[in-house]
C-alpha cells in the first residue's frame, strides 16, 4: 500500500508528509485524514485503478493526532478539525512540559497549522473537485441512528437490514439522490447551512460549496467498504 508519492510540506521549523495516491488531473479526491484509520485507507487504496480517482493521505503516522514542532514546542491536532479558524482554535494543543505556550508561540503555531492545512486544501483540488472522505467505523461507535434526529439532517434512507455502522454522508443533494435511487447503504444528506463549525474537511466544503461524502469503513467487512468508496466516487463523477 505504498503510496505513488509523498509530498513534503514545509513550514516555519517542521515539515508534515503527504501520501500521494493516483492521478493528480483525477475528477474525483479520496481524502484519509486520521492515520490511525488503516482500515479507511486499505479500502481507499483499492479504488485506485477502479476508478479515476486522487487518493490524498494527510496523516502518513499511524496515530489520529498529527504533531506539528514550532519554535522548539511541540503541539498535536486533529487533521479533521483544522480545516476553519474556530476548528484550529479548538483543537490545537501544546504537549510536554509544565509550562503553557506563551501567546506568541500558540500563534505562530496557530499560523502553521493554518498554512498546512491550505497546502492541504489545494492537494485536495482546492475546491474544484468533489471529496469523499474516507473513516474507520466501529460496532457501536457512530451509529446511522445518531444522525437522524440532529438538526443539520435534511434527508435519510434507511435499510432495514444492513448493520446501523454502515452508511453514507452526503452533503451533495444530487448525490443523494443517485444514491438513494437504487439504495446500496444507509444514508444521510446534511443540509449544509445548519451544520456546526467544528473544524471538519465536511465544513469546509461547504463553506466552499464542495460537494463532499463520507463514508464509513467497518474492519469486519472487507470488500463492502471498498464497495461503499466505489458507489460514493460513482455518484461524484460528471454525468
Amino acid at each position: 500500500m505504498s503510496p505513488d508519492r509523498v509530498r513534503a510540506v514545509s513550514l516555519s521549523s517542521d515539515r508534515l508528509d503527504v501520501a500521494l495516491w493516483g492521478d493528480e488531473s483525477a475528477p474525483v479526491i479520496i481524502a484519509h485524514v486520521h492515520g490511525n484509520e488503516q482500515v479507511a485507507l486499505h479500502a481507499a487504496a483499492q479504488v485506485v485503478g477502479r476508478r479515476p480517482v486522487r487518493l490524498v493521505g494527510l496523516a502518513p503516522q499511524p496515530r489520529r493526532r498529527q504533531r506539528i514542532r514550532v519554535a522548539g514546542r511541540l503541539f498535536d491536532f486533529d487533521p479533521n478539525r483544522m480545516w476553519t479558524l474556530a476548528g484550529r482554535a479548538a483543537t490545537l494543543a501544546c504537549l510536554g512540559g509544565d509550562a503553557q505556550p506563551t501567546e506568541r508561540e500558540q500563534a505562530a503555531a496557530l499560523a502553521d497549522l493554518a498554512d498546512y492545512a491550505e497546502r492541504a486544501w489545494h492537494l485536495l483540488g482546492a475546491g474544484q473537485r468533489p471529496i469523499v472522505a474516507a473513516h474507520n467505523n466501529a460496532d457501536g461507535l457512530l451509529p446511522v441512528d445518531a444522525l437522524l434526529g440532529e438538526p443539520a439532517t435534511l434527508a435519510s434512507c434507511r435499510i432495514p437490514h444492513l448493520p446501523t455502522d454502515d452508511f453514507l454522508y452526503v452533503c451533495h443533494p444530487p448525490a443523494y439522490e443517485r444514491l438513494t435511487a437504487l439504495p446500496f447503504a444507509h444514508a444521510v444528506l446534511r443540509d449544509d447551512t445548519r451544520a456546526p463549525d467544528d473544524g471538519s474537511l465536511s465544513v469546509r466544503c461547504a463553506h466552499e460549496g464542495v460537494p463532499y461524502i463520507n463514508v464509513e469503513c467497518h474492519p469486519a467487512r472487507g470488500d463492502r467498504n471498498r464497495d461503499l468508496l466505489l458507489a460514493a466516487v460513482d455518484a461524484l463523477l460528471p454525468r
